[in-house]
C-alpha cells in the first residue's frame, strides 16, 4: 500500500512507513590487533598494531516514507477536481500531491582504521622513570560500500549550470505562475519547482565515480604522528613524594556511521518528485516535478581528523596518617572538531531585497528563489574546524583504610570552553553543533561548554563501626551489635550552563536572511543566590528583542549594514541552572557464617536526605510585537532531580 494522509481532518487516518522498512540492518566487523614487548636493561620497549574494518548496512534505505507512493488527500481550492472533503477526496480518487522516491539504497558506509605504535619505558634512574612513544594513525576516510552516494563541494558549482525555477508574477492585474523561459502560465502551486529540462542535476555535486575525487569523496589526511610523554620522578627518594608530567597528541580516525551513511540520501542517488492535481488511475504513469534538493548532510572533502591534545602536571605527597595528597593541573584542547554549517543560507538582507520580492502577495520570495548555491535548499555541510579547551586545578586527599575508616575528598575547579557540541547524528540537550556562516564564530559561538562544572567537590568515607562486644562479650551482642559498616559518597556540583530561545508573538524577521539572531543583553542576568526564586531563578528582564531591519531601508543593491542591535549579543550560554547537592548513605550488617563464607544485609539511600534537587528552568523568553516579554513561565524552575530512593539487598560471598 502506498502512504495515505488526510488533510483537514482531525485524527484522520494515516498509512505511514519508517523509510527503512522493512528493517534490515548488520555490521560486520573484522579487527586485528596485537603487540609485542622486550625488556632490555632499563628498557621496556613495546610496539603493536591496530586494523578495523567495519561495514554497516542498512537495507533498502529510502530516507522517507514516500518510497511505495504517498498520496495526500487533502482539501485545496486550487485543485480543479477538489470536492472539498478529504476522504471524499480519496474514494473519488483525486489527489493533492502524489509522489515517490526514485530509489531505495543500502546505507553502507565502511569505516576502516589503521593504527600502530612504539613506546619506551625507560628507568633512568631510581628516581625518575620516562615513557616515550609514538602513535601513528593512517587517517582514513569513511567510504561507500556502493556507488549511490552524493556529496556536495562548492568549488564544482557552476552558477550557468543552476536549473530555472517556475515564478510568480502578476500579468494584467491578474496573479499567475509562469515559465520563465517560455513566458506559458502553469498551476499556482508550480511556484518554486525546478522547470524539466534546466539546470544541470548533478551541478556541484561529486559521487564515488566522480573523476579527481577519491571513491570516499573526502580525501584522506595521511599518516597523522601524535607524540606522547610522560615522566614521573621522586625528587627526595624516599617515596613519600612524586611529580609526574605527562602530555600527548591524540588522534580519533572512527566517526559515527551516520556522518558518511547520509550521504546515499542525497542526489543523485535519491530524488522525490511529486505530482499535483491528479487520479489515483494515472498516478503510476505521471511525471513529477522536482523543487530544489536539500541534502541530508555534506561533508567538507578536505576534512581534518578530530584531534585532542593533552596535558598533566602533578605532585603527589604522603602527608601522615596514611594520607596522600594530590594536586594537578589537568588541560584537554580539542582542535578540528566537528561542527555544521548552513552553505546555502541567504544573505542578510536578502529576503528584504525589492528584486526578491513576491510580486503577488509584497512578502519575500521562497529562499530557493535567492540562494548562493541555486537549484538547492539546504545543504548543512559538516565541517572540522571547532576547537575547546578544558583548563582544571583538581586537588585530592585520601586516607588508605585503617582503624576502622577510609576516607577522601576531592575539589576540581575548571572552565571548559567551545564552539559547539555534539557529532554529526547527535548534540546534547539544549545545544546545537551548527555554527554561523556569515557572523564572525568567535563573536557569534565561541563561550561556555554546556559540560563545564567551575566547582565540584566530593568527599566519602567507610567506617567500620567499633564491636561492641569488645565491652559486651555475649552472642547476642556480637551477632546484633557487631559487623556494622556506614558509607557515605556526597556531591557539590555546579550547576550547567543554558542558553537563552527567543520566540517572537507575531513571529518576526529580524535580519531577512543570514544567520539567526538572539536576544539582546540588556542587564546582568545571573540573580544573587540569596534572592532566587521558585518563580524567578534568573534576571529575565535582562534580556530584550533585537531591534528588526526595516525592509523598507533596503535599495536593489543591499540593505544597511547589520549591528548587534539587530542580531542580538547573548552568549551562547548566558545562565546557569541549579546545582547540585546530594548526600548517598549506606549501611551494610556482616553476618560471618563460616570462614569463608559472609552473609551482608545493605541498606542504601540515594538523595538520603529527601532534598529537593531542581535542575530545569524554563530559558524561554517570547517577545509581543512591542518588545514585551510574555512568557509567563520564563525564569521559572521547572523539572527537579530525583526524590529518596531506597534500595535494600541481600548478598552472600563465599
Amino acid at each position: 500500500l502506498p502512504a495515505i494522509s488526510f488533510g483537514g481532518i482531525t485524527s484522520a487516518a494515516t498509512i505511514s512507513y519508517d523509510g527503512r522498512f522493512p528493517m534490515v540492518d548488520d555490521a560486520t566487523a573484522f579487527t586485528l590487533s596485537d603487540g609485542l614487548s622486550k625488556v632490555w636493561n632499563n628498557h621496556l620497549f613495546k610496539v603493536g598494531v591496530h586494523l578495523e574494518h567495519i561495514l554497516y548496512n542498512q537495507y533498502h534505505q529510502a530516507g522517507g516514507n514516500s518510497f511505495p507512493g504517498s498520496f495526500a488527500f487533502g482539501t485545496d481550492a486550487n485543485n480543479p477536481l477538489d470536492s472539498g472533503y478529504a476522504y471524499a477526496n480519496a474514494i473519488l480518487g483525486f489527489y493533492n500531491t502524489y509522489n515517490e522516491r526514485t530509489n531505495r539504497v543500502d546505507y553502507a558506509p565502511i569505516t576502516r582504521i589503521a593504527e600502530w605504535y612504539a613506546q619506551d619505558t625507560w628507568k633512568v634512574s631510581r628516581h625518575l622513570t620516562a615513557d616515550i612513544g609514538f602513535r601513528f594513525t593512517w587517517a582514513l576516510p569513511q567510504t561507500p560500500n556502493n556507488t549511490h552516494a552524493g556529496n556536495f563541494v562548492p568549488s564544482t558549482f557552476d552558477p550557468a549550470q543552476a536549473p530555472v525555477l517556475f515564478r510568480p508574477v502578476v500579468q494584467n492585474g491578474q496573479k499567475v505562475t509562469i515559465n520563465p523561459i517560455t513566458g506559458a502560465t502553469v498551476l499556482p502551486v508550480y511556484s518554486g519547482l525546478i522547470v524539466p529540462g534546466t539546470g544541470n542535476p548533478l551541478n556541484g555535486i561529486v559521487t564515488p565515480t566522480t573523476s579527481g575525487f577519491p571513491s570516499s569523496m573526502v580525501f584522506s589526511n595521511g599518516v597523522l604522528v601524535g607524540p606522547r610523554l610522560g615522566l614521573a620522578w621522586d625528587p627526595f627518594g624516599n617515596g613519600k613524594m612524586a611529580v609526574r608530567v605527562g602530555g600527548g597528541i591524540y588522534y580519533n580516525p572512527r566517526t559515527d556511521a551516520g556522518t558518511l551513511g547520509n550521504l546515499f540520501f542525497n542526489p543523485p542517488a535519491i530524488y522525490d518528485p511529486t505530482q499535483y492535481y491528479g487520479n489515483v488511475a494515472t498516478a503510476a504513469n505521471g511525471t513529477g516535478l522536482l523543487s530544489p534538493s536539500a541534502f541530508s548532510r555534506d561533508i567538507d572533502p578536505h576534512a581534518k581528523t578530530v584531534t585532542s591534545y593533552q596535558v598533566n602536571f602533578s605532585i603527589q605527597r604522603q602527608i601522615g596518617w596514611g594520607t596522600v595528597l594530590d594536586v594537578a593541573y589537568v588541560g584537554s584542547f580539542g582542535r578540528h572538531l566537528s561542527e555544521v554549517v548552513q552553505l546555502n543560507t541567504v544573505p542578510f538582507g536578502a529576503e528584504f531585497l525589492p528584486q526578491n520580492q513576491n510580486p503577488q502577495t509584497n512578502t519575500p520570495l521562497n529562499d530557493n528563489f535567492f540562494r548562493p548555491y541555486p537549484g538547492y535548499g539546504n545543504i548543512p555541510q559538516q565541517i572540522y574546524e571547532g576547537n575547546s579547551s578544558y583548563h582544571s586545578l583538581q586537588v585530592s586527599a585520601n586516607r588508605r583504610f585503617a582503624k576502622n575508616l577510609e576516607f577522601g575528598v576531592a575539589y576540581t575547579h575548571s572552565k571548559a570552553m567551545n564552539y559547539a557540541e555534539g557529532d554529526s547524528t547527535a548534540t546534547p540537550t539544549g545545544t546545537t553543533n551548527t555554527v554561523p556562516k556569515y557572523l564572525d564564530r568567535v563573536f557569534r559561538s565561541y563561550g561556555i561548554a554546556s559540560y563545564d562544572r567551575p566547582n565540584i567537590l566530593t568527599f566519602h568515607f567507610l567506617w567500620d563501626v567499633p564491636k561492641l562486644s569488645k565491652l559486651l562479650p555475649n552472642p547476642v551482642v556480637r551477632a546484633v551489635a557487631d559487623g556494622w559498616q556506614i558509607a557515605d559518597i556526597t556531591s557539590f556540583i555546579s550547576g550547567k550552563p543554558l542558553p537563552i530561545t527567543m520566540t517572537t508573538s507575531p513571529s518576526t524577521n529580524f535580519t531577512g536572511g543570514g544567520d539567526a539572531a538572539v536576544p539582546l543583553i540588556v542587564g546582568n542576568p545571573i540573580i544573587p543566590k540569596d534572592q532566587r526564586t521558585f518563580d524567578q531563578y534568573f534576571n529575565v528582564a535582562a534580556f530584550a528583542k533585537p531591534v528588526p531591519i526595516v525592509p523598507s531601508t533596503c535599495t536593489a543593491s543591499g540593505c544597511p549594514p547589520i549591528t548587534f542591535l539587530n542580531i542580538g549579543n547573548s552568549p551562547r550560554m548566558p545562565i546557569r541552572g541549579p546545582g547540585t547537592n546530594n548526600w548517598n548513605l549506606s549501611v551494610f550488617k556482616n553476618f560471618s557464617i563460616r570462614e569463608r563464607m559472609r552473609f551482608q544485609f545493605r541498606a542504601e539511600a540515594y538523595n538520603a536526605f529527601n532534598h529537593t534537587q531542581f535542575d530545569g528552568v524554563d530559558n524561554t523568553v517570547t517577545f509581543n510585537a512591542t518588545g514585551q516579554q510574555t512568557r509567563g513561565f520564563s525564569g521559572q524552575l521547572n523539572s527537579s532531580r530525583d526524590p529518596r530512593i531506597m534500595q535494600l539487598a541481600l548478598r552472600l560471598s563465599f
